[in-house]
């Protein structure tokens, strides 16, 4: 990883738990934050996967594998932070009484916000 590239993602990595206390303060319900909390973990696992074995498929050498993996977690925890804040609004809007405030719709905004893809049945 570049020097520039490692103080990018060090700057984004010590972001993102900050924005997700505040998320964190904005839910309700103790389950849904645990859940949150888990869905999180299991992302950032999920980014160091993808983005390793997209930088191995580069083919290249003498760091470049490294480069564009580490290129890659840039671009998906700034689009992770960007979904959290649309998340924190969503629920700031419910709280200010424009829209129901019930601990579902909360949920409603996290869901449409932090591409969770669930599927009701």
């Amino acid at each position: 990883m570049s020097l520039k590239s490692n103080e990018e993602y060090l700057k984004h990595r010590e972001e993102l738990p900050l924005l997700m206390e505040e998320l964190y303060k904005k839910l309700t319900v103790d389950y849904y934050i645990s859940e949150v909390k888990q869905y999180i973990k299991i992302w950032e696992a999920y980014i160091d996967s993808a983005c390793g074995i997209l930088g191995t498929s580069t083919g290249g050498s003498n760091g470049w594998p490294g480069h564009f993996a580490d290129e890659c977690k840039i671009k998906l925890m700034i689009e992770k932070k960007s979904n959290i804040r649309k998340a924190i609004e969503c629920i700031e809007n419910l709280t200010r009484g424009r829209l129901s405030e019930g601990a579902a719709e909360r949920m409603e905004c996290l869901v449409s916000t932090l591409d969770v893809n669930i599927k009701k049945i």
